[in-house]
């Protein structure tokens, strides 16, 4: 496959700067025109094949293995779908696409067009017809679309306490959480409706360790807020965090296909936990503890129990996580403080304050400085 009909001489002139000559191979082998080769000299004789562009089709969309291959002469529409192990499910034979690029110069320079279309047609009994026969070339692009409305089955789970946990299968675009209860038997005695929670993420974590994360990216958060230094890693994480959907479980068994009964999607997780009976105080008191819940009581009471604020704690910006994933925090009026309202499983959070930064020493001495300046002037001023 060597190209005879021109190769290239490296080598160095006298000074030893690099220089190049060309000769053609297939005069050197008949003799007409030899070389005599010098010291370090290097010859260089192409491949016909290298020097010939890859030439490649493609297929894509609803068949087994879309991708790449290499275009050989004689190559039809039914060999390429061969090669790609067939169709899916899902095609749309009745339609399959060729796009050919427009290689004629004086079209190209005419139109905007710059490919043309064929739509082959592929019976039923996958009698490929005209498949058979048309001729591919180099660059086709073969798409394969898939039948209208064609999707693939999409799964949701529910877990907790209910009467058959477990996955679940989308039966429509139009599915509820209510239709998921009443599939999957409705809730046990022991269900907590008001902690129930819907997690959109296929990755999920589990609810306890979801309202774990939720608690510590909060504070991430506040942090960022209020100290404007987040690293860049803690950012990563509230990115990824699951997508935690707070439901009113109660308003969607009392009133199914409501505003509150959300449309299911594709891997969501509709947890319901068995009714709590502990509050959760962390952050800055003395003793962040589980606290047994009591009926009625104030939000004051639970940290009191976990030993009061501790020094470093940021009163004002205490808030409460619900079991649901939704968040409440204390807010002021006039004056007046309104506390986050506590419930059976409920998360305190107290964060820490800010810290305040003193000025250093150039700091001081510039601001002194331009008070001095500032001074001056005044006096110069009213001297006048």
């Amino acid at each position: 496959d060597a190209f005879v009909n021109r190769a290239i001489i490296f080598r160095k002139d006298s000074m030893r700067l690099p220089e190049m000559t060309s000769f053609s191979p297939r005069e050197v082998l008949n003799d007409s025109d030899n070389i005599l080769l010098q010291r370090d000299d290097s010859v260089y004789i192409s491949s016909v094949l290298a020097m010939k562009e890859k030439n490649l089709v493609y297929i894509s969309g609803e068949v087994i293995s879309p991708g790449t291959h290499p275009f050989a002469e004689g190559m039809t529409l039914k060999d390429l779908i061969l090669m790609a192990n067939g169709f899916t499910h899902k095609a749309n034979i009745a339609e399959v696409d060729v796009y050919r690029r427009i290689t004629d110069i004086k079209t190209l320079n005419e139109n905007v067009i710059k490919a043309k279309t064929f739509k082959i047609n592929i019976d039923k009994n996958l009698d490929y017809g005209d498949a058979a026969t048309f001729l591919l070339k180099p660059d086709d692009h073969v798409v394969v679309r898939s039948i209208f409305g064609a999707e693939d089955l999409k799964q949701v789970t529910i877990e907790g306490e209910v009467v058959a946990p477990g996955n679940y299968i989308l039966t429509s675009k139009n599915q509820h959480i209510s239709d998921l209860l009443k599939d999957a038997g409705g809730l046990t005695a022991y269900a907590y409706p008001p902690g129930a929670m819907l997690i959109r993420n296929p990755n999920a974590d589990t609810p306890k360790k979801i309202l774990e994360n939720l608690t510590n990216q909060t504070i991430l958060k506040q942090q960022q807020e209020l100290l404007d230094t987040l690293h860049s890693t803690s950012n990563q994480e509230l990115l990824n965090a699951p997508d935690i959907v707070a439901i009113d479980l109660t308003k969607v068994i009392r009133h199914p296909l409501s505003s509150d009964d959300l449309v299911l999607e594709a891997g969501d997780v509709l947890s319901i936990p068995k009714i709590p009976e502990t509050v959760s105080v962390t952050g800055e008191v003395l003793m962040p503890a589980m606290i047994r819940y009591q009926n009625g009581k104030s939000l004051k009471y639970y940290i009191q129990h976990a030993g009061g604020f501790s020094s470093r704690a940021f009163a004002r910006k205490t808030y409460v996580i619900y079991p649901n994933g939704s968040v409440d925090a204390t807010s002021s009026f006039l004056g007046i403080k309104s506390y986050p309202k506590v419930t059976p499983g409920a998360r305190i959070v107290i964060p820490e304050k800010p810290i305040r930064h003193g000025l250093n020493t150039a700091e001081s001495i510039s601001i002194t400085s331009t008070l001095v300046s500032l001074m001056v002037v005044l006096l110069t001023f009213f001297k006048r």
